[in-house]
């Protein structure tokens, strides 16, 4: 029984421009599929236009998660979504909310703060 690929477009295109492996690529593609579906009212297409028209409400959004790690995860597909469609002013804006998470992230490391599903897992 063989497996379907999905987005394979988006894949092929990632790969293309960025030159990262396939499964990097992969994770990213349906990243983006994600972010569409969950914070865009844009239909989804491969040319990732939807990103840079809605990229100031998809950012607000992702800034708001209440997990860091998914927020840091999205938000760097989202940057290798602009930086595919060439919108620079808007991928230097999620840049910046990158580093904010990171350095969220890294506050919580040094304070040895547990993330939810760490929480979970070590009770």
């Amino acid at each position: 029984m063989p497996i379907n690929a999905k987005n394979k477009t988006l894949v092929d295109a990632i790969e293309q421009k960025r030159g990262c492996r396939r499964s990097s690529c992969r994770v990213y593609a349906s990243n983006l599929v994600r972010i569409n579906r969950e914070f865009s009212s844009k239909k989804m297409d491969a040319n990732l236009k939807w990103l840079s028209e809605d990229a100031t409400s998809i950012l607000n959004k992702i800034k708001a998660l209440s997990s860091v790690n998914v927020a840091r995860n999205l938000m760097s597909s989202a940057i290798i979504g602009l930086d595919m469609s060439g919108d620079e002013k808007n991928k230097r804006r999620y840049n910046a909310v990158l580093k904010e998470l990171n350095e969220k992230k890294n506050q919580m490391q040094r304070d040895g703060e547990l993330t939810e599903k760490q929480k979970a897992v070590s009770v």
